[in-house]
């Protein structure tokens, strides 16, 4: 495997982080740096905090035309979601207004 093996990096990061690669025809996370305009320090830095930030991962959806989905970059994300809903006591049913 190309990324870095790390017992904190789960499977499906580490495998969407290698599916880009693949689709991009690169070898390495340096490349994706480069291609994202990144310093290679945060894309190993994603790697291992199993963290796509958001931006990043839509934009590696974009690049990989849908080959890789910012879901599979972020599959914390709906979870995270609720834990805030659930910490600010919001219900499936309630509608918030701004």
């Amino acid at each position: 495997m190309r990324t870095q093996e790390n017992n904190k990096n789960p499977p499906h990061v580490a495998a969407a982080l290698e599916k880009t690669l693949t689709a991009l025809g690169i070898s390495n996370l340096a490349q994706l740096a480069v291609i994202l305009r990144v310093s290679t320090q945060a894309v190993h830095t994603w790697a291992l905090e199993q963290n796509v930030p958001p931006k990043r991962a839509l934009q590696i959806e974009v690049i990989t035309g849908g080959a890789v989905s910012w879901e599979e970059l972020m599959p914390n994300f709906r979870e995270e979601i609720v834990k805030d809903a659930a910490i600010l006591n919001i219900s499936e049913n309630q509608k918030i207004y701004h």
